[in-house]
């Protein structure tokens, strides 16, 4: 069975290739609610049709 990937809007205009910050929302949910950790994989998607697979990095200063 595949494990589906969390997928993460972002008010962001995405491209391939590049990073983008998420809001401290999404932070939020992703480290307390799912319990992701750095390097762990993510869908990130924007309201132009944009989709991209993604790692986190890091959730900043805590």
């Amino acid at each position: 069975m595949a494990l589906t990937l969390p997928r993460i809007y972002s008010s962001e205009t995405l491209r391939k290739a590049a990073t983008c910050e998420l809001g401290a929302d999404n932070l939020r949910y992703l480290k307390t609610v799912l319990r992701l950790k750095p390097g762990d994989k993510i869908i990130v998607f924007d309201g132009f049709g944009h989709e991209f697979e993604a790692q986190i990095d890091g959730f900043g200063a805590s």
